[in-house]
């Protein structure tokens, strides 16, 4: 006999080895560890069948389940109806006509023979080599290997053997670790599973049925399976598992994110408690608080009727002891007078009687100015106006569910690019928080978490969110380059509505930028004038001021339609809310300030709704205001032309400090016609009468020039940090890169006067001279 078939018949006998030891086992099973107990019946699985849940049971038990199925089992069976059945582990229910439908869990039964097998063998102390039947586990020697092909444990001889012969040097071997347990090195005898189908029991399942999906022998391809689709079993093994990771991995994915939505869930319901316990305490403290002061108040109402009656009481007292003392003397001189009159002589009578009749005289004169009435007159009140107090506790206070509403961008529109590549560009977006029944929140304290993704993974932008504590929240950041964005805008991983939001940042390139094109307004009124200046604000609508002879109007016009919503102003004139030469204005914050030139002062009016007039500022103190603008903290600064300064005032009005034009050297300047602001918080002042642009600290320290030789009439900054400048004197548009050089020149313009660029980037132009808004 070749060692070949004799290593095969080894192979085939360790098998059957294997099954009587596990079969001789104890029968409490107790090698068995708990992952392979059936739980129907406790004991190792027995032919173990997988239901559509993954959970296994042994084929008796499942076939037990099934009886018990309901009074209708056999009428089922003698009709060939579908049973339900319970899975016992998960109850969930599934349609099934036999056991034999559901699938083996062939690895599950292997299992179950290693673990009983090893159990066998630890008893023996050892596994034997079935090259030479030796036991050398037990011998203080170990097994070296296992042939894959013939399916044997070998010592080391029988090993080296192995590898020497030339019908068995090819055949994979798997070398075993000194420390390998029995139960690793029994996992390597790889059971070939025969059919169950009648008369098939001892043909391997080699092929694998496409059309019925399931493993078959060769006698079921011939029998069964003629007109199906089938191959090698090891084909379709090797397909499935490709498949099988593909879809292991999606489970991992799915997985990963419910081990993510599980930490938010319970990070949110964490903030659930401690927001209960928050607004536990704020309650709690708050009517602690109002229990006080009614008790307070409570006390000092009884003092005051604790005072006011004692002071009654006094009074009335005092009356009733003069009611008593002059009680007593009547009854003195009445009882004197019946005694005299009933016991007495007539001498006796007579020698009484002027001392009785003055006594009875002076008794009836001081019972004359007594007043028998009570001298207090009025009892002790308390008012309570109950209802409105009532009503105010009933609707004192609110809890609310919050939940999330759509974003307010206060500075784009989502679909909007931004046009920025500057690292520095500082952005805004707003998000108005509102309760389940869609009102807005009052108070803040929701955690918000904005994150910035890009498909560039080198890409980071920090965000900074901050609690304006009424319901709203404003998340600042700064552009970190160009490219497409996406901001995730969550809280405790629950993303708000919309998110996340689509941003691009694009670089505006000026050197492609030729002509500018005009860009028709409609006119507010019929005394409109020549266009002047020019602003925008954050939602594109454009505010252009006009002037002639007569007339001087602010004129707004939609972003979309260019139609007039409203203007204000009218003939030239000193009078609130009109202008006389409006020759620069600002937006700023909810307000519209415009630089009422001729009349040397600033008007402020609603920069929304009915733009209606506030108030007049800094008359007095200024000679021309050519324009304004303002820094991070809300000051405003002002070009005052005529006294070449630049005054700074705060939010409130009030003068801060000037930046004088006679500084020394390259720092001074005269008759400053535009100011504007850049990213670093520096002030470009736009010096007409020096012919040049000066760049001061906000609080007023010179740094450098630019633009030399020019007559700045006007000056905007854009995202990007250019600075955008109109040059009257050669009816041009210069355009500088933030470092102040010289990048583009924009001809053919007539008398320019004024400037502005939109958030989108977008250039308007004030041609004055040819009463044209012109735009880029």
């Amino acid at each position: 006999m070749s060692h070949t078939t004799e290593s095969k018949e080894k192979g085939s006998k360790n098998i059957e080895r294997k099954q009587k030891t596990s079969k001789g086992a104890d029968e409490k099973e107790n090698y068995i560890s708990e992952q392979l107990l059936c739980k129907l019946c406790s004991e190792g699985y027995k032919e173990p069948r997988i239901l559509p849940c993954l959970h296994s049971f042994c084929y008796d038990c499942l076939q037990k389940e099934m009886e018990k199925v309901g009074s209708q089992n056999e009428m089922n069976k003698a009709v060939g109806v579908s049973k339900d059945i319970h899975c016992p582990t998960c109850q969930k229910e599934f349609v099934i006509s036999s056991i034999n439908d559901l699938p083996q869990h062939l690895y599950l039964g292997f299992e179950v023979e290693v673990a009983g097998l090893a159990s066998y063998l630890k008893g023996k102390d050892g596994v034997i080599c079935d090259g030479c039947s030796n036991d050398f586990d037990n011998s203080g020697e170990s097994i070296k290997g296992f042939c894959c092909e013939c399916q044997e444990f070998l010592c080391k001889g029988c090993l080296d053997y192995h590898r020497r012969n030339r019908n068995l040097s090819k055949h994979k071997i798997a070398l075993l670790d000194e420390t390998a347990s029995i139960e690793d090195k029994l996992k390597l005898m790889v059971k070939e599973y025969n059919c169950n189908e009648h008369g098939h029991e001892k043909q391997v399942l080699d092929f694998y049925c496409a059309t019925c999906t399931k493993p078959v022998c060769n006698y079921c391809v011939v029998s069964q399976h003629k007109e199906h689709k089938f191959y090698d079993l090891s084909r379709a093994a090797s397909e499935q598992r490709s498949e099988m990771k593909q879809l292991q991995e999606s489970v991992e994915n799915i997985l990963r994110k419910l081990e993510v939505a599980t930490n938010n869930t319970d990070k949110m319901k964490q903030h659930v408690e401690t927001s209960k316990k928050s607004a536990t305490n704020l309650i709690n403290s708050t009517f602690e608080g109002l229990s006080h002061s009614l008790q307070e108040r409570k006390k000092a109402l009884l003092t005051m009727v604790d005072k006011i009656a004692e002071g009654k009481t006094k009074s009335l007292q005092s009356q009733i002891d003069g009611f008593k003392a002059l009680q007593n003397d009547v009854t003195c001189n009445n009882d004197m007078m019946t005694r005299t009159l009933q016991t007495n002589t007539d001498q006796q009578v007579v020698a009484l009687r002027n001392v009785l009749h003055t006594s009875m005289k002076e008794i009836i004169q001081d019972f004359e100015k007594v007043t028998l009435l009570p001298n207090q007159h009025s009892s002790i009140t308390v008012h309570f106006e109950i209802k409105p107090f009532s009503d105010e506790v009933i609707e004192l206070g609110c809890v609310d569910d919050c939940a999330l509403s759509k974003s307010t961008w206060s500075w784009l529109s989502p679909s909007t690019p931004i046009q920025t590549p500057h690292v520095n560009g500082k952005y805004q977006l707003n998000i108005e928080m509102k309760n389940l029944q869609g009102e807005k929140l009052k108070s803040g304290g929701m955690p918000l978490v904005a994150e910035f993704t890009s498909k560039a993974q080198d890409q980071n932008i920090d965000a900074i969110i901050e609690d304006n504590k009424n319901g709203t929240y404003t998340i600042s950041f700064t552009t970190a380059s160009v490219g497409d964005y996406k901001v995730h805008i969550s809280v405790q991983g629950h993303y708000i509505q919309n998110s996340p939001f689509d941003l691009k940042f694009v670089k505006r390139n000026y050197l492609t930028v030729k002509t500018l094109e005009p860009r028709p307004l409609a006119a507010g009124c019929s005394q409109q004038g020549s266009w002047l200046c020019i602003a925008v604000d954050s939602d594109g609508n454009i505010f252009a001021g006009s002037h002639n002879n007569s007339y001087s109007y602010i004129h707004i016009h939609g972003q979309q339609d260019n139609k007039c919503i409203r203007a204000i102003g009218g003939g030239n004139s000193n009078s609130n809310g009109c202008f006389n030469y409006p020759r620069g204005m600002k937006i700023i914050g909810e307000a519209l300030y415009v630089a009422d030139t001729s009349n040397n002062r600033i008007q402020k009016f609603n920069a929304s709704g009915s733009y209606g007039f506030q108030t007049v500022l800094w008359q007095g103190q200024l000679s021309q205001p050519y324009s304004l603008c303002s820094d991070a903290q809300g000051n405003v600064f002002v070009a005052d032309y005529g006294n070449s300064r630049i005054q700074v005032f705060d939010a409130n009005s009030n003068l801060l400090r000037t930046i004088p034009g006679n500084g020394p050297g390259n720092s001074s300047f005269a008759n400053p016609s535009g100011v504007a602001f850049d990213h670093a918080g520096n002030i470009h002042i736009a010096a007409y009468g020096t012919g040049s642009i000066k760049v001061f600290s906000s609080d007023g320290k010179y740094i450098r020039m630019y633009g030399d030789g020019i007559k700045p009439a006007a000056i905007a900054i854009d995202s990007c940090g250019y600075c955008l400048v109109v040059d009257s004197g050669a009816n041009q548009v210069r355009i500088y890169d933030p470092e102040g050089t010289l990048v583009n020149s924009l001809a053919g313009l007539n008398n320019p006067t004024g400037i502005a660029v939109d958030q989108n980037g977008n250039v308007y132009v004030a041609n004055y001279g040819s009463n044209q808004i012109l735009q880029c």
